[in-house]
């Protein structure tokens, strides 16, 4: 994926019929996400879609110049909307997780991936 300089916003997608939390990466974070984007490998084959009720992965919104960038990140399946990677080991979901406000983290520990 390109790298895009900037920021990011994440969404947890988790609730149906009200807004889903968000938080911003910090620098660090952000760096640590677009490290983890070059790591991933491309998928050979579409990744099935997430539907339903509970936890449905994350959006990341890229916030810099320029035309907005999203990037969707469920498992081990990495889009934005062009181009599918596969993260093997989760890390990206991982990171993501890890970087949830504490008490976010806590109030949705029931419906994260672990």
């Amino acid at each position: 994926m390109q790298q895009t300089p900037g920021s990011a916003e994440v969404v947890a997608d988790v609730y149906s019929g009200r807004p889903n939390p968000s938080w911003q990466l910090s620098g660090a974070d952000f760096t640590a996400l677009l490290r983890l984007l070059d790591l991933a490998e491309e998928a050979k084959t579409a990744s099935d879609d997430v539907g339903g009720l509970g936890f449905r992965g994350f959006e990341v919104k890229f916030v810099a110049a320029g035309a907005p960038r999203r990037l969707y990140v469920n498992g081990q399946s990495v889009s934005d909307g062009a181009r599918r990677l596969f993260d093997r080991s989760r890390s990206i979901e991982q990171l993501l997780v890890t970087t949830m406000p504490a008490d976010l983290r806590r109030d949705l520990a029931d419906v994260l991936p672990r």
